[in-house]
């Protein structure tokens, strides 16, 4: 008989899935037409918390951000035809090759979230016609970084957007409001900046939050291992 004893980290820390704003860098809120209804912990700098209506927490041991198990969470996202990659600077749906046309609601079915997985960096603007724009669901950014663990991709978010749900990107997520609002019910995970410019607001959401952590895609690190021969004997 062999047995091979084995130490692993978890990838995703203590507090992970209790805040509004978690970035591993530097948080920018700009202006004073920004809100943020939660939590905000982070690694490197901030530069303003009037607005803040929750707890203020620096934490440098939150970088580099945690790891969710990607692949996991891509094999959840092409089951739900939810996986986008880039072709000709915009985001194509990988199974048809059509425009993206994001989910609208975080749920895709009832207590399982729609997981948007996006291959590169995500850009989303206003609707063509001035309209409000709204899509749901838990972004995903995540580029290639099932075969590169440095991959950085950016979420970018431009006026009148609303998000009903999350957004995980390595890289920095950026929030342009202009002069409408733009606002998000969720959450936003950023690893190297997150900034907040215009009328932004971000309110933070337990069961989105919640329904995420329930997909058990937290990334599991083996950090050290021992092979025993024969530990028991039998008589």
């Amino acid at each position: 008989e062999r047995i091979i004893e084995v130490k692993s980290d978890m990838g995703i820390p203590p507090n992970f899935f209790n805040n509004a704003i978690y970035c591993a860098g530097d948080v920018r809120l700009n202006g004073n037409t920004y809100e943020v209804e939660g939590n905000v912990r982070y690694a490197g700098d901030i530069n303003d918390t009037e607005h803040i209506d929750g707890t203020v927490t620096e934490d440098s041991s939150i970088n580099p951000l945690g790891m969710f198990n990607f692949s996991k969470l891509l094999e959840i996202s092409q089951g739900q035809d939810n996986v986008y990659v880039e072709e000709n600077n915009q985001l194509v749906k990988e199974s048809t090759g059509e425009e993206a046309a994001f989910p609208a609601s975080f749920w895709y079915a009832d207590g399982v979230p729609n997981v948007v997985y996006i291959k590169g960096d995500l850009s989303v603007n206003k609707s063509d016609t001035g309209e409000d724009k709204t899509i749901g669901g838990f972004f995903v950014v995540a580029g290639d970084i099932i075969n590169d663990s440095d991959a950085e991709e950016d979420a970018a978010l431009n006026g009148n957007v609303s998000i009903d749900g999350l957004i995980y990107a390595r890289g920095e997520v950026n929030l342009n409001g202009g002069a409408g609002n733009l606002n998000i019910d969720g959450g936003i995970w950023g690893g190297e900046e997150v900034d907040l410019n215009g009328n932004t607001a971000v309110a933070y959401n337990q069961s989105y939050m919640d329904a995420v952590d329930n997909l058990g895609a937290g990334s599991v690190e083996m950090t050290n291992w021992k092979d025993t021969q024969n530990p028991y004997v039998l008589n």
